[in-house]
């Protein structure tokens, strides 16, 4: 097969990638908003992602937050039919896209990748880390998000904290994933209360504080 013939062929390929690109993400939203992934025994969007449709973790990261921000912004939608942009370029424009969505589509359609983050860093530093979750060993995650500094400073307070309790220093992740063990208790403690009118609400929720019924 000569080189125009595979030219011709790759190109098609290319645009029935797209295409599906745009197409998973309206499946996508109609999923997310019924909730549909429950029946099948999935208790997120981004798990149905990975355990269902078989993309890595990466890949649901970004496909689940195009979807929810295309549903927010319909010109986002728009370009990702049109094939104006694809998920990759999408995803490096959400944080700004509001108010200002046709400038920013502008944008991501037309400037090369570097530009393109230099551009939304202007507006949003933190946006300079590409926040993703991504396996590399088996039951190791490399996990990365911005943070400002009074999230800095109060991880490193809570990574002292329990260095000294548990006699040893603990590396940030040991210390984030004793957090949120101890926040996933206390929430099923709270929704088991609440099934049983001991609670109003979840004072962790809404700021407020719980209240029990009187005796």
């Amino acid at each position: 097969m000569e080189f125009q013939a595979l030219h011709e062929k790759a190109q098609r390929c290319a645009d029935r990638y797209r295409a599906n690109e745009a197409e998973l993400i309206g499946l996508l939203q109609q999923i997310d908003s019924t909730q549909g992934y429950q029946a099948l025994g999935y208790a997120s969007l981004h798990v149905y992602v990975v355990g269902a449709l078989r993309l890595s973790d990466d890949q649901a990261y970004q496909f689940t937050r195009v979807a929810r921000k295309a549903k927010e912004v319909p010109e986002l939608k728009a370009a990702l039919d049109q094939g104006i942009l694809n998920v990759s370029k999408a995803r490096r424009i959400l944080s700004v896209i509001e108010p200002s969505p046709g400038e920013w589509i502008a944008k991501a359609a037309t400037l090369k990748q570097r530009d393109l983050e230099r551009e939304v860093a202007r507006i949003v530093p933190r946006s300079a880390v590409i926040e993703r979750m991504k396996s590399v060993a088996h039951d190791v995650v490399e996990f990365r998000s911005a943070i400002d500094a009074k999230t800095e400073a109060l991880l490193r307070r809570v990574q002292n904290l329990e260095s000294r309790r548990c006699t040893g220093h603990l590396l940030p992740d040991a210390v984030l994933s004793q957090v949120l063990l101890e926040i996933h208790a206390l929430i099923a403690v709270a929704t088991r209360r609440l099934g049983q009118g001991l609670f109003t609400r979840p004072h962790f929720y809404e700021g407020e504080p719980s209240t029990r019924p009187e005796a």
